[in-house]
């Protein structure tokens, strides 16, 4: 999450299909205004942006509750490496081997 400096108060989220089946999420929640010297008012929001696959995250599910993506990480893929550590490490486990 970053903090987003704005001179007009941004929409909660903006929601951007692509082409390839995939979304670019903007997720603006605002925080405060502050007033410059001059009288110029921001508004500054809590924000993060990522792109996900349009089925994993649908336009729909944003609208209904955007805090909920205010933090939210892509999940980095798991690698056939770690998924075999996993499996050995499960298998040792129930063998009562210590995996060191």
């Amino acid at each position: 999450m970053t903090k987003g400096i704005f001179t007009e108060k941004p929409n909660t989220y903006s929601y951007f299909p692509l082409n390839d089946g995939t979304a670019d999420v903007f997720i603006r929640i605002f925080d405060h205004e502050e007033t410059d010297e001059d009288g110029n008012v921001s508004y500054i929001c809590n924000c993060n942006e990522f792109r996900t696959d349009q089925t994993v995250i649908t336009e729909e599910m944003v609208a209904e509750n955007p805090k909920k993506y205010l933090n939210y990480i892509i999940p980095k893929p798991i690698t056939e490496l770690d998924r075999l550590a996993a499996v050995e490490a499960a298998v040792l486990d129930l063998m009562g081997v210590e995996n060191d």
